[in-house]
């Protein structure tokens, strides 16, 4: 249910559940239905329930799937999400390096998977106030979708807003070093890349 995901839960139940009557625990469809409903439910608030859901179904795929399949990837990096929930940021930060790791090693760096491991990496950083590290990863996240003649106008708005995102942070705990700056010229930049 859009807009009122609390409402959504007995859908994304009922889907798991016929997908398990007729495909079996196993199945990636199966799977994907659980991932989601871990998903919807820790993203009420539910974050013990949905974790221990988003963490079984990730202990599964990588025994079906193996580590470096693109579906154990998506859960590696939902597993550093809840982590990121529950206030465990040295294990999201070890999650979702092992997703953009996993992920480069199958796409360029413009695909959105590696780009969806980096934004969260990289508001982890920010969280713990590592702006420098932070700002490496998306300037070279930026870079990528710059020189990618397949990245729409859409993902270079989004560097560009990450960018932006990234100095006004690093100004607010360090202000009058430049930072406000930055921040002001990648906001105008990701207007100008989302017209």
């Amino acid at each position: 249910r859009q807009g009122r995901p609390a409402e959504a839960e007995p859908f994304y139940r009922e889907a798991m559940e016929r997908s398990q009557r007729i495909n079996g625990d196993d199945h990636w469809q199966t799977l994907l239905y659980k991932s989601n409903l871990g998903y919807l439910l820790a993203s009420i608030g539910r974050i013990e329930e949905g974790g221990d859901i988003t963490l079984q179904v990730l202990e599964k795929r990588r025994r079906l799937f193996g580590d470096t399949h693109g579906d154990t990837l998506q859960s590696v990096h939902n597993a550093g999400v809840l982590m990121v929930a529950r206030g465990e940021a040295q294990k999201a930060e070890a999650y979702f390096r092992e997703a953009m790791e996993g992920r480069l090693a199958m796409h360029d760096a413009s695909h959105w998977s590696v780009l969806q491991s980096v934004d969260e990496l990289s508001k982890l950083m920010i969280a713990q106030g590592r702006f420098t590290e932070a700002e490496a990863l998306v300037l070279e996240a930026q870079r990528s979708v710059a020189e990618s003649a397949d990245a729409p106008p859409t993902q270079k708005a989004a560097r560009a807003s990450a960018l932006a995102d990234l100095y006004a942070a690093w100004d607010s705990a360090e202000p009058g070093r430049g930072h406000a700056e930055s921040a002001a010229r990648w906001r105008n930049l990701a207007a100008e890349a989302g017209r």
